[in-house]
């Protein structure tokens, strides 16, 4: 009972973190460093690499989230999460590509950690995966072609 209020406790603690730091970027409250810097403590809290999560493609993110080929909805949260953040902020210093590619993978792992029928995922994803899509369309990117 101990670890499970513990692991409570740490998933609770990382939302907040992801929260403060989407607050920021989307206020332009950070400098750039600042922001990379949070980025990669958030990514390295939650048992990432931030440069390997950036620098993989979906396929190779989808190894580091579901070894095993099972889907860890908390795992894809966590990835989405950072990727989101990533996307808002490589939009937000004009670099386009950055954007465009942390975001597209951060809404693979969004649709992943949605609710499904036990109830098993992050009822936030699909709020999220809206403002995703929306970014990516301000962006120029046409949702249909992205599969």
């Amino acid at each position: 009972m101990i670890r499970s209020d513990y692991i409570v406790r740490q998933i609770e603690m990382l939302g907040i973190l992801f929260a403060a730091l989407r607050r920021r970027i989307l206020s332009g409250s950070a400098d750039t460093a600042s922001i990379r810097q949070d980025l990669y403590e958030a990514a390295s809290e939650s048992g990432f690499d931030f440069e390997l999560l950036i620098g993989l493609n979906k396929e190779a993110l989808f190894l580091a989230v579901a070894p095993a080929g099972e889907v860890d909805t908390l795992r894809c949260w966590m990835v989405a999460e950072i990727l989101y953040l990533h996307g808002l902020q490589a939009a937000r210093q004009d670099e386009p590509e950055a954007a465009i590619d942390s975001l597209t993978k951060a809404r693979v792992f969004y649709e992943m950690a949605l609710p499904n029928g036990a109830l098993i995922g992050f009822p936030e994803a699909q709020e999220r995966l809206g403002e995703v899509e929306a970014e990516l369309a301000s962006l120029g990117v046409e949702l249909d072609q992205l599969g």
